[in-house]
């Protein structure tokens, strides 16, 4: 609940007290205060009149409103990038990030894998490369926080991979210092790794020469003629 601070320029008066979206009269003996907490929670996400009263003596009374908003829902984070199980090397990883929320953002920070907090000022960035060589090779809890200029902190995670092994992989064909004549010869390898990526060979360090379909990386047999 919301604090308040009341000012006037007469002292003699008698009580004082304030309602909440015309509520039951709630009567305070101090200037300054806290809006009471049971009441505040009994009101929904809204704008919500704040109505103070006082008189006197004499039975006059004051009247003085305020509207305010009263938003409890905590921010709603989605992450962009990386998408769940997106696997990445040894290199730190990029991040976007979108944030809603009804009352200004204070305070934007992540994880990795329950360790330490890093604070970030942007929606988008590169984690942090100390603390993602901290992750080891293997699953990586990615962990996003935001609080709001009320108090409420929301949160999000995804999950990733970070592979930091080569991929292995084994020249079964053509043989070692067979002599071949003018027709290239037949080529197969054996490729293990979680996350290859493109395959390619060269010839005397030449160009690079790209394997496409059907010789996908993830089977582990590739066949095939130079």
């Amino acid at each position: 609940a919301p604090n308040f601070e009341l000012s006037m320029n007469y002292l003699d008066y008698d009580s004082i007290w304030y309602t909440l979206n015309n509520s039951d009269p709630y009567i305070v003996n101090s200037l300054t205060g806290t809006i009471d907490q049971i009441l505040w929670e009994s009101l929904n996400n809204a704008t919500i009149e704040i109505i103070f009263f006082m008189n006197d003596s004499l039975g006059n009374i004051n009247i003085q409103s305020v509207e305010v908003y009263k938003n409890y829902k905590y921010p709603i984070i989605d992450i962009i990038t990386p998408i769940p199980s997106y696997v990445c090397g040894t290199l730190a990883p990029n991040y976007i990030i979108s944030i809603y929320s009804l009352g200004d953002i204070n305070h934007i920070w992540y994880s990795l894998n329950e360790g330490p907090n890093f604070t970030v000022s942007s929606l988008m960035g590169i984690l942090n490369q100390s603390l993602w060589a901290d992750c080891g090779n293997g699953t990586v809890s990615l962990k996003f926080y935001a609080n709001n200029s009320l108090g409420n902190i929301g949160s999000t995670e995804v999950i990733i991979q970070r592979d930091v092994y080569y991929p292995f992989i084994e020249i079964i064909k053509p043989l070692l210092n067979y002599e071949y004549g003018i027709k290239a010869p037949k080529y197969e390898v054996y490729i293990s790794g979680n996350s290859t990526n493109l395959t390619w060979y060269t010839l005397n360090d030449g160009i690079k020469n790209f394997i496409t379909e059907p010789f996908r990386v993830y089977k582990p047999n590739l066949l095939g003629y130079y």
